[in-house]
């Protein structure tokens, strides 16, 4: 028998129908990687255009355009534009000061999406690749999770609250160590109720699942989507799957890969019209005039790409009676009404052999949801 006050509980992890389940939104976050890996430019006049060079500035134009929709067709009132999530990893790959050209324009472009859309920036720690070595190891852990924030934060103006696990690794103690300073870490699958594609009540904060959208194989060498019919329908059904779970839907992406094309292709005319050729913004001055980093009112992803597929998606959330949330917030939505014992309850890290799959807790779920369990 559960006992809440208690906290008796029988060996094993248990759940019970949620009573409000019909009653909550669905709600999707999007939530893209590695803004500071972007691909250097393919020409020299690239950086005076602001929508080329890293995952980041190929994703905005998407953004601006679905809002515009949305607003235009009702879906959304003034106020209640969608912004994704970017994560960063610094590795000396985010630079201050001007002189640095490139490495500037990264952390400025992030700066003004972040201060000016509202885009959430996220932690994906210090050196990514080599993340795995933290799992193990307390002093690394410490270094890469809360010293990339701490720089994150104090050297380069950003507010975080979300951890992106690079790979989806993590292990017991790099929860707990993104449990000290942020208020959620996404992995690729992990939570007890929402294994796979979305998140239900109960949440575990510290171990939120998500789903790719990078559907490399749909794609030729070129980046186009040999079927784009059934990459959006795919897509859709993520989304559909969320809807009939009232679920929380987190994507990844990763936005920089050819199989998103390009950035010579992601117009309709990859000449670019001259009007459409924006300086890039470089000081916060800049950035003051809407002017330097306007998307065009004609601008729409080019047919039979993955970004079209994900325009489409946008839509359709909305359609569906869905909410795209930044995952700081999804948190607020989604939270458990009380969790005692392990907060990192109920998962098992990915690449950490000795990490055990439970840990003592109970958790009592926004919908009244529980899930506990004592060895």
């Amino acid at each position: 028998m559960i006992m809440l006050n208690g906290w008796k509980v029988p060996q094993g992890k248990t759940s019970q129908p949620a009573s409000n389940l019909s009653a909550r939104q669905f709600i999707v976050s999007l939530c893209d990687d590695d803004a500071t890996e972007g691909a250097y430019p393919q020409d020299p006049g690239a950086l005076d255009h602001p929508y080329q060079g890293g995952y980041y500035t190929r994703l905005h134009p998407v953004i601006v355009a679905a809002n515009r929709y949305l607003l235009a067709n009702n879906l959304i009132q003034q106020g209640e534009e969608i912004a994704p999530c970017e994560c960063v990893y610094i590795n000396n790959r985010l630079s201050t000061n001007p002189a640095s050209s490139y490495y500037f324009e990264r952390w400025y472009h992030l700066k003004c999406l972040q201060d000016l859309y509202g885009w959430e920036i996220a932690n994906h720690t210090e050196r990514h690749g080599s993340f795995i070595e933290a799992l193990n190891d307390n002093s690394i852990a410490e270094s890469d999770i809360n010293g990339c924030r701490s720089k994150l934060v104090n050297d380069y103006g950003f507010q975080i609250d979300t951890l992106v696990y690079p790979y989806g690794y993590h292990s017991h103690l790099t929860r707990l160590k993104v449990a000290e300073q942020h208020k959620c870490g996404v992995c690729v699958g992990g939570t007890f109720a929402g294994v796979g594609n979305h998140n239900i009540p109960p949440i575990n904060n510290y171990a939120l699942s998500r789903k790719t959208i990078d559907l490399m194989s749909a794609a030729n060498a070129t980046g186009d989507i040999i079927n784009p019919t059934a990459a959006l329908n795919l897509l859709k059904s993520y989304v559909d799957s969320a809807k009939n779970d009232n679920g929380w839907l987190i994507t990844m992406s990763h936005i920089g890969g050819y199989f998103w094309k390009n950035y010579n292709s992601l117009f309709i005319d990859p000449t670019y019209p001259s009007e459409w050729i924006i300086p890039c913004p470089k000081l916060p001055s800049d950035w003051q005039n809407s002017n330097n980093h306007v998307v065009p009112e004609g601008w729409y992803p080019y047919p039979n790409s993955l970004l079209d597929c994900l325009y489409k998606m946008i839509i359709y959330i909305y359609e569906q009676g869905g909410k795209i949330v930044l995952p700081r917030d999804g948190v607020d939505i989604f939270g458990n009404i009380s969790t005692e014992g392990d907060i990192t309850w109920g998962v098992k890290g990915l690449g950490a052999d000795s990490d055990s799959t439970n840990y003592e807790h109970i958790a009592k779920g926004v919908d009244g949801s529980i899930t506990a369990y004592r060895s």
